[in-house]
């Protein structure tokens, strides 16, 4: 018998000490580490994130880095601390960007890199997100009648539902003007938390394939562009197909303009991280 017990003895302490190493070496780090052993934990995650060659993957491991570095932030020296963030600063600017983000299924963005630009271009916004965005803002019937330049069938307000509506929901919304188009990028800046503008004239000028609303600074001194400029807030033109300016605000009217949007290369990365946290 008392064989036995000192057999169960043995066997409970290898139990409970296997069961301590096990939790030491899960992570995230537990509270009883010191922040000796979690700055040197971190330090890998971070060495493994300069050497992992997949995109998915190193995004993943920044975020592990970002998440162990919250749990022992409080608990190292200041200069500790400060230094670590600058490490995750730098690590974030070096990850890779993709080379497309979806925002919440409703627009995708591709990279574009042009001259010593890097930026996200939106494909056309559709006449479901551009409905969307009349019915969230309580757009009224009279008021959608300023908001563009021709009468269109494919999107009608329902006057029993008191809603807008689209026959035509992936087409690309034509035909709006320039205000509208810049209080719609502002309203989806805010609706998915992604800043958003209107592309400026050197991002469209190599394109000669589409027409769409730009915006650019105005700098010349005539009387008529001063005008413009006070009652619109800079010189914005529609670029065509053929990749030239046609017209200034508020002359230009043309029923074929569509709205693309652009954010910029860390707006992207940083959705694209957002996307891989909620998928983990």
């Amino acid at each position: 018998m008392q064989r036995f017990s000192k057999k169960g003895l043995f066997v409970v302490f290898i139990f409970v000490l296997i069961f301590t190493i096990n939790s030491y070496c899960q992570d995230p780090l537990p509270h009883e580490m010191t922040w000796d052993d979690s700055l040197f934990l971190l330090k890998n995650i971070l060495k493994d994130l300069s050497k992992e060659k997949t995109i998915v993957e190193k995004y993943k491991l920044f975020i592990r880095a970002e998440s162990n570095y919250k749990l022992i932030q409080n608990e190292l020296p200041k200069p500790e601390a400060k230094r670590l963030r600058k490490k995750l600063q730098h690590a974030f600017k070096k990850l890779p960007p993709s080379l497309e983000i979806d925002i919440q299924n409703q627009l995708r963005f591709r990279l574009q890199k042009q001259h010593n630009q890097t930026y996200y271009w939106s494909d056309p916004i559709t006449e479901a997100l551009f409905v969307d965005f009349l019915n969230k803002t309580n757009t009224s019937s009279d008021n959608f009648s300023k908001m563009i330049y021709v009468n269109t069938e494919s999107i009608e307000f329902d006057s029993i539902t008191g809603v807008f509506l689209s026959k035509n929901p992936t087409k690309p919304a034509m035909g709006i003007n320039y205000l509208t188009a810049n209080r719609f990028t502002e309203w989806f800046s805010k609706m998915y938390k992604i800043r958003v503008k209107l592309p400026v004239d050197n991002m469209v000028n190599e394109r000669v394939d589409i027409s769409c609303w730009t915006k650019s600074k105005w700098r010349e001194k005539d009387n008529i562009r001063r005008e413009n400029w006070e009652m619109f807030g800079g010189k914005f033109f529609a670029i065509f197909k053929n990749g030239a300016k046609i017209g200034e605000l508020p002359e230009a009217c043309y029923p074929s303009t569509q709205i693309y949007i652009v954010t910029s290369y860390a707006n992207g990365k940083k959705n694209y991280l957002k996307k891989i946290k909620l998928e983990l």
